[in-house]
């Protein structure tokens, strides 16, 4: 799996405000980003909040926001709507946008026990 489109996250001091948005009409979508909003306040800027919100308003349905200090620095379609999520952390809430990329990572699986091994 390729992550160089990431990068940009963690170039940048947080904390982090990480939201993601369902595959929601854009009625419910001005509901639910109330709902963000109330729960972001007090721990995000209001110059975030404001980003965040044109870009969660505009947007298509079925996104991934990652912003601080008053800039979306990553927006994200994802072709599997995420569960919603409003999140503050020092660091971006990536997993729930990867896990959804829906990439295959390529791995090697290895079983390894002490049958036949030295004593």
């Amino acid at each position: 799996m390729r992550l160089d489109f990431i990068r940009p996250l963690y170039d940048r001091r947080g904390p982090y405000a990480s939201v993601y948005m369902g595959a929601l009409t854009v009625p419910e979508r001005k509901a639910h980003w109330r709902s963000v909003r109330d729960r972001l306040d007090h721990q995000v800027d209001d110059a975030t909040i404001e980003a965040l919100e044109e870009e969660a308003l505009q947007a298509a349905a079925g996104r991934a926001l990652f912003a601080t200090d008053g800039t979306v620095v990553l927006a994200e379609s994802l072709a599997r709507p995420p569960d919603e999520l409003a999140t503050c952390s020092p660091l971006p809430h990536v997993t729930p946008m990867l896990m959804r990329r829906g990439e295959n990572v390529p791995h090697i699986r290895v079983i390894v026990d002490h049958a036949g091994g030295p004593r």
